[in-house]
């Protein structure tokens, strides 16, 4: 009598308003090989990643070998299942070899050692998938077929008696799709090897014909359900088949079992698919969500003056105009309002330089400050600060070193990264990472030989606030941001190819070297500008863009200019707020921005896991 390795009770999974498994009831015996079957959305793998335990609004049940899946933990799951994605989402620098020696995990005892086992057990997995002349090639630099050779072949050296694969000849020629599957077969009935031999194969696969000669059972799935579970010479007959694929294909008769193919002439299209839709099938977003936020823009920078420490005669206040000796109109005209349109522009620079760099890095952690911006800018204003710079050609000396060093920062951050490789993302991340951690042991080393007053106005200066700006400040702040915005909004198009994948948007016909560089440039200048008259503010870059994402979509010819409004407006509003909370005294507007910038964070990832 055959051993039950797999079974699901009611299996179902649902997500947001599709049942995507429609209660699921399955076994897998020891010997057996089972291919899932079906098109596109079927749930085959889903199927597998509830088997897995990866599904957490999982209902009904899985055991293993009579033990319910939920009573397991992932070393003891490791340890009876074995599985092989359809592909990784990225590839990482490992060796394969490294990769086939991870999959020993489960079974070693201490994570930092591999044994002797462990290392012959990968050998063979390798020499099983014809792997050994690429055992040290990192998998970022070999081909997608050989990729997934090498899951495969850490899937064997995990030596787990059931193997979950989920296409895993997708990436493959003919050839080595059969290789593999042959190897498999040949490792259940070998005593020449330490590897374990899968008892229970479970194959998601679009194949049929390959999963006919190979596999003793196909399970037809359509719609999260398995309609049919039996062998291919059962499975594979008119009905089922023209259920699951409608009726454009045909059997051949063969030796073995029947052959899937086209109907000649035929269309290929479903026989229950819907009818075409009436509508567009891509519906242009509205715009009120972008009269709204330039309504609020508005509001903001007409409304927040009234605000401070003091009462004035607002509306007095304006009909006298700038040039009036009045004294709330000298308040409303040559202070609050500078201060109000500098943390305006200076929120509009930030926003939209984080949804730059979160594009163009493809990291959803980016800030303005990624490439080191912010850490050189700290180090030249430390040390304008310890040396006591004054004025610099009738201007103050703090903006113009701290200008400089966010500009020398920048060009450092590019130079290392063009020196060291191709001076692509990851290159560039990384170099903005180690300068910033090297300007901050430079911003400490100030610090520490600073006089106690100097050493204030650092730690003032990092924290970041608009205290002291002035009109003269906001016209020399104006040319760089206007200039800056203007040139990231006209290459939006191209920032939305860099975004999604730099191969493919060469292959597009983008210059991907030349556009990375001028718009990693053009967000950097306006983002020195800023943090030299206001100090490196943080949290907007990073906080407006996720929150404007849902509403705007990640197209950034929308997503540039609903940043630049919802930023100002959230740094103008944020600033008034500092200076009126604890009048007379001054809170800094870059506390105010991290006490609220984390805890939305935290709810905007929240309502994300929610949704998904």
């Amino acid at each position: 009598m055959s051993e039950t390795l797999l079974q699901t009770n009611e299996l179902r999974l649902r997500r947001g308003p599709r049942e995507v498994l429609q209660g699921i009831d399955f076994e897998l015996q020891s010997g057996e090989w089972i291919a899932l079957v079906g098109p596109n959305g079927a749930g085959k793998s889903s199927f597998l990643r509830c088997i897995l335990g990866l599904e957490s609004q999982m209902q009904g049940s899985v055991q293993l070998d009579g033990v319910v899946l939920s009573q397991l933990d992932r070393r003891s799951i490791a340890r009876k299942l074995a599985f092989v994605p359809q592909r990784l989402a990225q590839l990482p620098p490992f060796s394969i070899a490294e990769l086939v020696l991870q999959s020993r995990a489960a079974h070693r005892r201490h994570e930092l050692f591999d044994r002797k086992e462990d290392h012959a057990i990968a050998q063979e997995a390798l020499h099983a998938a014809s792997l050994q002349s690429l055992a040290s090639r990192r998998l970022d630099q070999v081909s997608g077929g050989e990729a997934q050779r090498a899951l495969l072949a850490a899937a064997m050296a995990q030596c787990a008696p059931i193997l979950l694969l989920d296409e895993p000849s997708s990436a493959l020629d003919p050839y080595q799709a059969v290789r593999m599957l042959d190897t498999l077969r040949a490792l259940q009935g070998s005593e020449q090897t330490r590897m374990t031999a899968p008892r229970g194969v479970l194959m998601a696969t679009h194949d049929i014909n390959l999963a006919s000669r190979y596999c003793d059972k196909l399970a037809l799935m359509v719609d999260g359900r398995i309609v049919m579970c039996d062998t291919p010479e059962r499975v594979l007959q008119a009905q089922p088949i023209e259920e699951v694929f409608g009726a454009a294909f045909e059997l051949i008769p063969d030796a073995h079992a029947p052959v899937l193919v086209p109907k000649a002439g035929s269309s290929i299209s479903r026989h229950d698919s819907p009818e075409a839709p009436t509508e567009p099938p891509l519906k242009s977003r509205a715009y009120w969500p972008f009269l709204l936020l330039g309504g609020l823009a508005t509001a903001a920078i007409l409304a927040l003056p009234a605000f401070g420490s003091s009462h004035i005669e607002v509306l007095q206040a304006w009909s006298q105009g700038p040039h009036s000796n009045d004294f709330d109109a000298r308040i409303l005209w040559q202070l609050r309002l500078p201060r109000v349109l500098m943390a305006f522009l200076a929120g509009a620079v930030l926003a939209v330089a984080g949804a730059v760099f979160q594009g163009v890095l493809r990291n959803p952690l980016a800030t303005p400050y990624t490439l080191g911006i912010a850490g050189g800018s700290s180090l030249a204003a430390s040390m304008a600060i310890v040396l006591g710079l004054g004025t610099w050609m009738g201007a103050s000396a703090l903006p113009l070193a701290a200008f400089a060093g966010a500009i020398g920062s920048l060009a450092l951050v590019l130079l290392t990264a063009r020196s060291v490789g191709r001076a692509d993302s990851n290159e560039l991340l990384l170099a903005g990472i180690a300068w910033s951690i090297v300007a901050a042991a430079g911003v400490s080393l100030f610090q520490s030989i600073a006089e106690p007053h100097a050493s204030a106005r650092i730690v003032r200066w990092m924290i970041g606030g608009l205290q002291t700006v002035g009109v003269a400040d906001l016209y020399r702040l104006l040319p760089w941001v206007l200039g800056s915005l203007t040139l990231l909004f006209l290459r939006a198009g191209a920032l939305n190819l860099l975004a999604v994948d730099e191969d493919l948007a060469a292959a597009r016909g983008l210059d991907v070297p030349v556009a990375r560089r001028l718009i990693l440039i053009a967000a950097s200048l306006a983002v020195a500008a800023v943090v030299s008259q206001v100090g490196p503010i943080g949290f907007v870059g990073l906080i407006v863009p996720h929150g404007l994402r849902p509403l705007f979509g990640a197209d950034h010819r929308r997503l540039l200019p609903a940043c630049a409004l919802a930023g100002g407006s959230f740094l103008a509003s944020a600033d008034t707020l500092a200076r009126v909370l604890l009048a007379p005294a001054e809170l800094p507007v870059g506390v105010l921005t991290a006490l609220t910038g984390g805890p939305a964070l935290l709810l905007l990832l929240l309502r994300a896991r929610s949704r998904s």
